[in-house]
């Protein structure tokens, strides 16, 4: 049908983003949350001794770093995808935009 024809590439792109979001926000909150709260933890207890709160102070100031880098590097990364799936040219997979539209052309 016309309508699922139209459905298709949007859920298609629609997932690749999510996707793309998710592993993104993975690696976001490895890379950032673990160095950004590590890189405090030593600082801190480097200048003011080791104590608990400043462990958890640290860990927990990674947060906002990894939200933030995680779900833009997310996007970006959703988006190449995205469109890597549906208009790189491909023997193995060729994008339902891409066929939508060779079967209109």
């Amino acid at each position: 049908s016309r309508l699922g024809r139209l459905l298709l590439p949007c859920c298609s792109l629609v997932a690749s983003l999510f996707l793309g979001l998710f592993f993104g926000w993975l690696a976001g909150w490895f890379s950032v949350a673990w160095l950004c709260g590590w890189l405090l933890v030593w600082l801190f207890g480097f200048l003011f001794g080791w104590f608990p709160c400043l462990l958890v102070l640290g860990w927990l100031l990674g947060w906002p770093g990894s939200w933030s880098v995680g779900f833009l590097v997310g996007f970006v990364r959703g988006c190449v995808v995205a469109v890597r799936m549906e208009f790189t040219p491909s023997i193995f997979w060729r994008g339902p935009l891409c066929s939508a539209c060779a079967v209109h052309v």
